[in-house]
């Protein structure tokens, strides 16, 4: 079992291990086991190279490399194993997770699979270290990054598909860092940034696919930083920013291709911050209340803008 006060990482390792087994041997147990691990996760971590910096804050040698361990310990139970019927059968798909308030300075949640149940990292602090979702599924589940901060380093949603279920980033603070979806497919869920507050990050979207689902910015609030959508295609899918508040940041969609679906917006006027495709007519809206929605009119040169890949 976990000793959450051993100065030793070999001892703690030695447990999350065990524990990870107990889960696969005990079915009506696998959920408590689970939630251990999300505990100690969640219990207070000062990054070592933030400890080291400060020299009066007490942290253990090796504490990373053990919560790496836990991280790589719940991916591998959430993949998908269709095939190998053992291990579907100790598959930690649509059990719950709760990462509320924990603090991630790496980790690799790629090829995962989220189909059912909460995963919830509201209020997380994503600071240093590259933390990965490349790949994952979100097909079901209701994922929660409410109110998280994203600080420092880079989270990637790379190649990811969003197909179901509830993605939240409401409230989240993306003040620092990157955080991509490269080439994620758009195609079913609910991907929710609303009142979000961008104020230094990159954002990016590049050569993602918008073909169904919603993916909603509502209120959020735009002071600095840019979200780009570098060769997106909008095909079928709603991207809506009602309510946002442009105060310094930039949203540029100036290489959307094709823009068949084009995004909707609450302004009667085209607000300094947001780029819209060479081909927009900036004249023409469907209006309807206090939302208006770019449609595309005439053709004008190629977008010269570039908006950087992030991993």
């Amino acid at each position: 079992m976990l000793n959450w006060d051993m100065e030793s990482a070999a001892v703690r390792l030695a447990g999350i291990y065990a524990m990870a087994g107990l889960a696969d041997d005990w079915p009506s147990g696998r959920q408590t086991c689970i939630d251990v691990l999300c505990a100690y996760l969640r219990m207070p971590y000062q990054p070592d190279f933030q400890a080291q910096a400060a020299a009066r804050t007490r942290w253990k040698e090796g504490e990373r490399e053990v919560r790496l361990s836990i991280i790589t310990v719940i991916r591998d139970h959430l993949r998908d194993h269709r095939g190998d019927q053992e291990r579907m059968a100790s598959t930690w798909q649509g059990r719950s997770m709760d990462f509320t308030g924990a603090v991630f300075d790496g980790g690799d949640f790629s090829h995962a699979v989220f189909a059912g149940g909460i995963v919830d990292f509201s209020r997380a602090t994503f600071t240093g270290g590259n933390v990965r979702f490349g790949s994952a599924t979100f097909s079901g589940a209701r994922v929660r990054f409410s109110g998280a901060t994203f600080s420092e380093g880079v989270v990637g949603f790379s190649r990811a598909t969003f197909s179901g279920g509830v993605v939240d980033f409401d409230g989240a603070s993306f003040s620092e860092g990157r955080v991509g979806f490269n080439a994620a497919t758009f195609s079913g869920a609910r991907v929710r940034f609303n009142a979000a507050t961008f104020s230094g990050s990159l954002v990016g979207f590049p050569l993602a696919k918008f073909c169904g689902g919603e993916v909603e910015f509502s209120n959020a609030s735009f002071a600095g930083g840019r979200v780009g959508f570098m060769r997106a295609i909008f095909d079928g899918g709603k991207v809506g920013f009602f309510g946002a508040r442009f105060v310094g940041g930039t949203v540029d969609l100036s290489a959307v291709r094709p823009y068949n679906t084009p995004a909707m917006f609450s302004w009667a006027t085209q607000p300094d911050g947001l780029r819209l495709p060479p081909e927009v007519d900036a004249d023409r809206h469907d209006v309807h209340g206090d939302r208006a929605r770019s449609m595309p009119g005439g053709a004008a040169e190629q977008a010269q803008r570039q908006t950087a890949e992030i991993p």
